[in-house]
């Protein structure tokens, strides 16, 4: 799980392709979609059962852009710090 702080990068996992390879800062932790779920009614098909548990974040991109995306959709550069 991500911390405000945190560097980021979009992997190949991004269906939006343009953002694929780029760098950013977690912001902000948004929490899950509760309404991402399969049930009777709900017409998505999942590609697995972790998609059911995606956590969604605020990134700020390196161009200075803010934009969200799941922790499937990025992989973690390095940890941020707190300051003492």
């Amino acid at each position: 799980m991500y911390s405000p702080g945190d560097l980021i990068q979009v992997n190949t996992k991004c269906s939006l392709r343009y953002f694929i390879g780029q760098m950013g800062i977690v912001t902000s932790k948004l929490g899950k979609d509760d309404t991402m779920t399969n049930e009777d009614g709900y017409h998505h098909n999942f590609d697995s059962e972790l998609e059911r548990d995606l956590c969604y974040f605020n990134i700020m991109l390196a161009s200075g852009h803010s934009h969200i995306f799941s922790d499937r959709e990025t992989d973690l550069v390095s940890k941020g710090r707190k300051n003492k």
